[in-house]
């Protein structure tokens, strides 16, 4: 029968935690880090006044700047702009406390972005990111993409796929059927997202970027392939 084991060690306030999935055919192993804080739900984006605060790869760019190459991208690739897909009236126009509080203070709309390494490590993570993923901004730009599904399993699979498609056609919009691991290790089952490639204003490829809907992506405890092995 399937095994569920879970251990956690603490070191200076800083949790490590690990769960041990496994059944007759694979092992999973996650593991995942809490600080004090992100125990607390103290889940923040740095403000817009921390200018040692950058976004992207060797270059780095600040909040507001990567923000509109996210919009700008996903608007010339599928025709509907981030303030469209997330509801808000932040235009071109607005200032960049428009579009930080819309954008990145956001608790709806989950939008987060990774890098251009080979093994590419998420840059980005807005309010709601932060809150469904369970993960302070440090630790998670600091994590690759690929730490965000279980090892092994049919999801790392579905989302190779989905990469692979997204850099061939530009980007991926509509059903879709996923898991992500959160920080505290619970999960987000994905229903629909959105992901895409993104380019600065000189066109050079800076990653790609994700936006879901927190109301059609619920919390569960554990994944449809865990319930299957348990029955």
């Amino acid at each position: 029968p399937p095994i569920r084991q879970h251990t956690t060690t603490a070191n200076n306030n800083v949790h490590v935690s690990t769960i041990l999935l496994r059944n007759n055919k694979h092992k999973y192993n996650i593991q995942f880090t809490n600080s004090a804080a992100a125990q607390q739900n103290d889940f923040e984006i740095p403000t817009l006044v921390e200018d040692e605060v950058k976004c992207g790869d060797d270059v780095g760019r600040d909040l507001i700047t990567h923000i509109k190459h996210l919009h700008t991208s996903v608007l010339d690739l599928t025709g509907r702009g981030l303030y469209e897909r997330m509801n808000v009236s932040v235009t071109n126009d607005s200032s960049d406390c428009d579009f930080y509080e819309s954008i990145c203070r956001n608790e709806r709309y989950v939008l987060i972005s990774h890098g251009t390494q080979d093994d590419p490590v998420y840059n980005f993570g807005n309010l709601a990111c932060l809150q469904a993923f369970a993960r302070s901004w440090e630790n998670l730009t600091s994590m690759p993409s690929r730490k965000c599904v279980i090892s092994k399993s049919q999801d790392e699979a579905m989302r190779i796929d989905l990469m692979h498609n997204v850099t061939n056609y530009g980007f991926v919009d509509g059903e879709y059927r996923g898991y992500r691991v959160r920080g505290d290790g619970r999960f987000i089952k994905l229903t629909e997202c959105c992901v895409w490639n993104c380019y600065d204003d000189n066109g050079e490829y800076i990653g790609q970027a994700a936006l879901f809907d927190r109301l059609l992506s619920p919390i569960v405890d554990t994944t449809d392939a865990e319930k299957e092995n348990n029955n």
